[in-house]
């Protein structure tokens, strides 16, 4: 099936497309361009249909007429990114509307697969033929001097038919990982006890924009608590100096193995457990501390219900008009339920696998990607 991940599936990838130099072609010699036939409409003149609104990057809204009925390749002009393997080439098919954000190709088919013409299109970084500064924007000459290379037709289907066999496993695992929610009974609560009953909840020591260095201890925002709260690796902008750090860490502490954080204004209800070994300092009033958690308390329990708690009471828990946050005081009088360590201990263990599924799936997106960038680099003769 689709999803046999045995290296025997996959080795004639290695030989199929190796060192094969194709000639290069300019993309305004493979596909009609169709902007003109695109409209925008300002979205208090939109009338709700059934048929899909294109944008840049997707379907934005669903309108009540079409101007579009065929599979067509649409390519980011505008408010898209154009790095490698950020997708800013994508097809769409049936009745469909497009706005002028996205520039609308038509292949022509006895030259060229639109998959395969868009596989090649997201591979490449297209950043050098993008013009502007405050608005970028890839302006349709541009679009037409991008060079591609073309092999014959039934050499594109092979290739196709191969990338498209990764894309179905890379969608798959990305549809475990978009879904997995852990359904998890509590099951006997023994009783309710307040949180401030059970941690220390504050916040961190008030750092100022002049104290940040261009290398030191990492200093996290509610970004970074979010990536790390997710399992995702992060990429440290900020930092503080060693001895600003040693500073804090001896006058009021610094984040430990066990600690749980909680991001409190714009996303709210973020919970990370620290387990990180390396130090790092964390921005006040944006994200909660929650240290000293007592011993008949687990940390990654307690951080499970308080995001549940969090997320299904969120209006309650957070105030303010131009923009929500979480208090301290809030927080402090949150009822979290308490259950037998045994229970407790079961349930981390579900959360524990779920994580594990998820990154699992992760990391076989990470391969198929890495196949799917193999075969396309041998078509331009990289590898």
């Amino acid at each position: 099936g689709d999803y046999n991940l045995g290296g025997k599936r996959y080795q004639k990838t290695e030989d199929e497309y190796k060192s094969k130099e194709w000639p290069m072609v300019r993309l305004e010699n493979v596909v009609e361009i169709l902007d003109s036939k695109r409209k925008p409409i300002t979205k208090s003149l939109r009338t709700s249909g059934e048929y899909p609104y294109y944008g840049a990057t997707g379907i934005i809204d669903y309108v009540d007429n079409y101007l579009f009925d065929e599979r067509l390749l649409l390519v980011g002009e505008d408010g898209a990114k154009w790095g490698a393997g950020e997708m800013s080439a994508f097809i769409i098919e049936g009745k469909t509307w497009v706005n002028n954000h996205a520039h609308v190709l038509r292949v022509l088919k006895d030259k060229i697969i639109d998959s395969y013409l868009m596989y090649v299109l997201n591979h490449i970084d297209l950043t050098a033929y993008i013009t502007g500064v405050t608005v970028p924007k890839l302006n349709q000459e541009k679009l037409k001097s991008i060079e591609i290379p073309l092999p014959p037709i039934e050499e594109q289907k092979k290739i196709v038919e191969e990338l498209d066999r990764y894309q179905r496993i890379i969608d798959g695992a990305r549809m475990v990982i978009d879904n997995w929610k852990p359904e998890i009974e509590i099951g006997k609560v023994t009783k309710y006890v307040k949180l401030r009953e059970i941690a220390n909840v504050t916040s961190s020591k008030r750092i100022y924009q002049s104290e940040y260095v261009p290398r030191g201890v990492p200093f996290y925002r509610s970004k970074e608590i979010i990536e790390l709260s997710k399992g995702k690796s992060i990429s440290t902008e900020l930092f503080i100096s060693q001895e600003k750090f040693d500073d804090l860490k001896s006058k009021f502490g610094c984040p430990q193995k066990g600690d749980i954080l909680i991001t409190a204004v714009g996303s709210i209800g973020d919970v990370y457990v620290v387990d990180l070994e390396t130090e790092f300092y964390f921005k006040d009033g944006n994200i909660l501390w929650l240290k000293e958690v007592k011993d008949s308390v687990n940390p990654f329990y307690l951080a499970f219900v308080l995001e549940s708690i969090i997320k299904k009471d969120i209006n309650k828990l957070a105030a303010g008009v131009a923009y929500k946050a979480m208090t301290i005081e809030k927080l402090k009088e949150v009822e979290i339920p308490m259950v037998s360590m045994e229970k407790q201990l079961e349930i981390v263990e579900l959360i524990k696998n779920g994580k594990n599924l998820i990154k699992m799936n992760k990391q076989v997106i990470e391969q198929m990607q890495k196949k799917q960038e193999y075969i396309i680099s041998e078509i331009y003769g990289e590898s």
